[in-house]
């Protein structure tokens, strides 16, 4: 499905993705479904295959992370840059490759990391605001060596 390039509210585009992660996470529960249906319309081209159901299975998991930090730094009524360094941080791990990946996903591993490293603008005030929220002050998600950078800049504030 494309996305019209007339939508500019980001928090619209936003939920647009999520709805979409939400009809992909319904596929392989369908799958049985959806493969009788086309078998019944003569499309045995387009069924379903169990690799395919384990692959976008994969892909759903996959994406989890992605959803619950979206939906998590976009809480309307409560602040949430404190939350983006540990969402950054949690979705960097998680983007890493597993030994335990099948090659599809290990590569879209590898891919979802280099456009997070990317595109991700991650600030100061991220940092401070993660090291003035209490339950988040000893910034444990950093390196020792920018967990020093921080405290030093917060104390030149």
């Amino acid at each position: 499905m494309i996305i019209p390039y007339s939508v500019d509210n980001r928090k619209t585009l936003i939920t647009y993705k999520l709805l979409q992660l939400k009809v992909l996470s319904c596929l392989p529960v369908f799958s049985f479904q959806i493969n009788n249906i086309l078998h019944s319309r003569n499309r045995d081209d387009l069924i379903i295959t169990d690799d395919e159901e384990g692959l976008m299975k994969e892909l759903v998991d996959f994406l989890e992370p992605f959803r619950k930090e979206t939906e998590k730094l976009q809480a309307e009524k409560t602040p949430t840059i404190q939350y983006v360094l540990l969402a950054f941080h949690l979705l960097r791990k998680h983007c890493s490759p597993k030994p335990s990946d099948s090659p599809a996903i290990a590569e879209i591993r590898r891919r979802c990391l280099k456009i997070l490293l990317e595109k991700f603008d991650l600030q100061g005030e991220h940092k401070i605001a993660t090291f003035l929220y209490p339950r988040y002050r000893n910034l444990r998600m950093l390196p020792d060596e920018e967990r020093r950078k921080v405290s030093v800049e917060f104390s030149l504030r």
